[in-house]
């Protein structure tokens, strides 16, 4: 995968993680995803901004989360970021949504305008509109991020509002385990996905989750056992997608590790099962697009606007950045080029998160 240089807007651009040990969280990931730890320049008084380095491309980052906030019960949490052009026109949409701005538009010189929200269920979530960073340089290889995910407590009102932000095509369908998911579509791709917060997982708040590709699942929940994390679901098989695993670092931020590859598909089904088999079927069929999906959005890139084509030929299709629709209509014309398509389902297991207070981003984004 070549080096990404630019994320379509309503795609997620960027991960970075507020960690309560700056040099162990450092430590264990590098250890992880045999990533390269490098200090950014900030600001005088910003304080230390660590990027995680693969191949010499950025693909997340980390900082030492502010006493006040750790002395408050505040846990290490991943934060997500959505790529957008227009970051004050977004955020007063958000608002009119329902959802809740913790931290207005704000300028990272050199870096990125961002806002930091909440949605009306209670997800935190940070829009970036980048100026001179661009977020994630590396995107569904080893080691670099693949994959978005809602949890939800409401499958009609969690994906509707991202729907109503972004223009996204809502793809409902079954999960592994039969359970409902909604994939959050992009022309013919995908650019995230939803699933509901089962009872079971307790008092789990909506949150959005990260996913990390790896070459060996096992072997990487080995070493995160190794160095101090934590196996909060064991490897599961997502058919036609590969297997993931929940994980939680040594100071408890919580991550989906995942490899890829054809994970065996459910046996031929008995005769009592053929209605009901037939009936998923269009489930099945989206499953096995995530996994085109690569090949979809970069034929969406070769039939878009000819002025597009230095970005179009250069950003190969991703699950994260792919090539999407626009509810604003000249926004969708500026950004038909930086096509990236997934290839992601949904896991049915118990997942537990950890939900954060989002106030202290304002201070600390960088990318």
């Amino acid at each position: 995968m070549p080096e990404v240089r630019a994320h379509r807007s309503g795609t997620f651009c960027w991960a970075d993680l507020p960690t309560t040990d700056l040099d162990h969280a450092i430590a264990f990931y590098s250890e992880l995803f045999n990533w390269r730890a490098v200090d950014a320049e900030t600001p005088e008084g910003f304080g230390r901004y660590v990027l995680f380095l693969k191949d010499g491309k950025t693909v997340a980052a980390t900082y030492e989360m502010e006493a006040e906030l750790r002395d408050n019960g505040v846990p290490a949490h991943w934060e997500s970021f959505l790529a957008t052009k227009a970051v004050d026109e977004q955020c007063a949409r958000a608002a009119e949504l329902g959802a809740t701005v913790i931290a207005p538009p704000f300028d990272m010189p050199g870096v990125a305008r961002m806002a930091v929200l909440q949605d009306p269920e209670g997800a935190t979530f940070t829009l970036y509109q980048a100026e001179g960073e661009i977020g994630s340089q590396l995107l569904n290889e080893p080691g670099a991020l693949c994959w978005f995910e809602l949890y939800s407590r409401d499958l009609e009102v969690g994906p509707k509002f991202y729907a109503d932000l972004f223009g996204y095509e809502l793809k409902p369908l079954k999960g592994p385990g039969g359970e409902p998911y909604v994939m959050f579509g992009i022309g013919k791709a995908v650019a995230a996905g939803a699933m509901q917060i089962r009872p079971e997982w307790g008092q789990m708040p909506p949150a959005w989750m990260p996913y990390f590709q790896t070459e060996d699942l096992e072997a990487a929940v080995a070493r995160a056992e190794s160095h101090g994390g934590a196996m909060l679901m064991a490897p599961m098989d997502l058919p036609y997608v590969g297997r993931c695993a929940l994980l939680q670092d040594p100071q408890g931020a919580i991550f989906m590790a995942l490899q890829r590859g054809a994970a065996p598909a459910k046996p031929a089904p008995a005769k009592a099962e053929v209605v009901e088999e037939v009936e998923e079927v269009e489930e099945v069929e989206a499953l096995e697009e995530i996994d085109d999906a690569e090949e979809v959005a970069q034929a969406d890139v070769d039939a878009g606007d000819d002025d597009d084509d230095d970005i179009a030929a250069q950003v190969e299709a991703d699950l994260v950045s792919a090539d999407a629709g626009e509810p604003d209509e000249a926004e969708a014309d500026d950004d038909e080029a930086d096509a990236d398509a997934g290839d992601e389902t949904a896991d049915d297991d118990e997942t537990p998160a950890d939900e954060a207070d989002a106030d202290d981003d304002a201070n600390h984004h960088n990318a």
